[in-house]
């Protein structure tokens, strides 16, 4: 799983994009004052991803490793 903590309301997106730019998982979330997200990898394979998140408005972009 991916945490991400960051204290928010509205509407969350999340993508996670292997390195060849394709999308592995879309997540889209509503949140009410949350301050951790959690996104299901299980099915993914071991490796390094982007995952994008779109937080009321503002994107965020960082580099992850999947170890399942």
């Amino acid at each position: 799983m991916v945490f991400l903590s960051k204290k928010v309301s509205g509407e969350v997106h999340f993508e996670l994009l292997d390195l060849l730019g394709r999308k592995a998982l879309v997540h889209t979330d509503i949140a009410d004052s949350a301050d951790q997200f959690t996104i299901k990898t299980k099915d993914l394979a071991t490796g390094m991803y982007i995952i994008k998140a779109i937080i009321n408005n503002s994107h965020f972009t960082k580099k992850v490793v999947i170890n399942n």
